[in-house]
């Protein structure tokens, strides 16, 4: 189970994202008694704890959101912990980082495809040679899809008794750095790139611990950032 939203600099849509996805999400639930006999729970890795107090995030950080996103997937996360309590369902809970991938179209020169994600979308404007906008030098967690899908079916087999597990790889990686691996791997730059202060919803830095899910799910993330940037490049510039 996945929301629609993303997380936005404001609080005028918290509504939207009440109907959208949380009413939604409940009837789901509802509908789910006496049906299915577990549900995997996509959750946000970094929407949910909000600005780092410590070093990398374990599910036992405290969930101090700063936008409406995040509380959105805790009350959510509630939720569901509850259909396991009165309905018998079996709930687990995955906290994603900062997934990053490609789907089934292709970026070739002059198109303006719609992608979704920090780096398929500098991947995208870099072969276009479009300038890119960077709000603030925030440092995140940035997971391959290929680890993640891998991580979410241990997930789906494990048969332990732990509901919430941090998804991602313990490495975090800061925008301008990103920008630099992206240009280096496509032996391209982009015409201008400019930096402005993050945004009101942005954390600053975002790091998960994943050490408990690498030991419960007998899982680690394979992909290094640089490799992953090489095959997305590779795949959207054919």
């Amino acid at each position: 189970m996945i929301s629609s939203s993303t997380p936005v600099d404001s609080f005028e849509f918290v509504t939207e994202e009440i109907l959208n996805d949380v009413i939604p999400t409940l009837r789901m639930i509802q509908a789910a008694k006496g049906r299915v006999g577990q549900i995997i729970f996509a959750s946000s890795g970094g929407c949910v704890y909000g600005e780092m107090t410590c070093n990398n995030l374990s599910i036992n950080s405290p969930l101090t959101p700063i936008n409406t996103y995040g509380a959105m997937k805790i009350s959510l996360e509630n939720y569901f912990k509850l259909a396991s309590r009165y309905l018998g369902i079996k709930i687990k809970i995955a906290r994603i980082s900062n997934p990053y991938g490609i789907g089934g179209s292709k970026c070739k020169r002059g198109e303006n495809n719609l992608v979704q994600g920090l780096i398929p979308l500098l991947i995208r404007k870099i072969i276009n040679q479009e300038n890119v906008t960077i709000y603030g030098n925030t440092v995140r967690d940035y997971i391959y899809i290929d680890d993640l899908v891998r991580a979410l079916i241990q997930l789906g087999n494990y048969d332990g008794d732990v509901e919430i597990f941090n998804i991602g790889t313990g490495i975090g990686t800061d925008l301008k750095s990103v920008v630099r691996c992206v240009e280096a791997i496509s032996k391209l730059s982009f015409p201008i790139v400019e930096y402005l202060p993050k945004r009101l919803s942005d954390v600053q830095q975002n790091v998960l611990d994943i050490e408990e899910t690498k030991k419960l799910l007998n899982w680690e993330p394979k992909v290094t950032l640089p490799q992953g940037i090489r095959n997305i490049f590779s795949r959207m510039s054919e």
